[in-house]
């Protein structure tokens, strides 16, 4: 991978340094399971990596809607072709919500956790 988008934080940063191409970029976007880390420093000039930290709260609003036009312009018809995707650890009818809120709790999902809802 030449880039890895980590929303995840410290416990998934030796993962995303071995899967990481030599050259590539962890771009750690959230800390959401936590904020310190022990790094490899060797596996980081081995693959002369660069870690760089990111968030969209410091950011002006012509920032914000600046990214968010390029994310449009240029990402958003990847999706569409099929070039991305996202990945879906599993889906939940309405009824199991709480069992499916329970899973992303526990930190066992890799993947987006669908609720589906009833058709009318």
């Amino acid at each position: 991978m030449n880039v890895v988008l980590d929303p995840i934080g410290a416990p998934s940063l030796p993962g995303d340094m071995r899967v990481l191409a030599t050259g590539g970029r962890v771009v750690l976007i959230a800390t959401m399971a936590g904020a310190r880390a022990e790094v490899d420093l060797a596996m980081v000039m081995h693959k002369r990596a660069r870690l760089l930290g990111s968030t969209l709260r410091a950011r002006s609003r012509a920032e914000k809607s600046a990214i968010v036009a390029r994310f449009r312009r240029e990402i958003l018809p990847a999706f569409t072709s099929g070039g991305l995707r996202v990945p879906v650890d599993s889906v939940f009818p309405v009824h199991r919500a709480a069992e499916a809120f329970q899973r992303m709790r526990e930190n066992r999902n890799v993947g987006k956790i669908l609720i589906a809802w009833p058709r009318d």
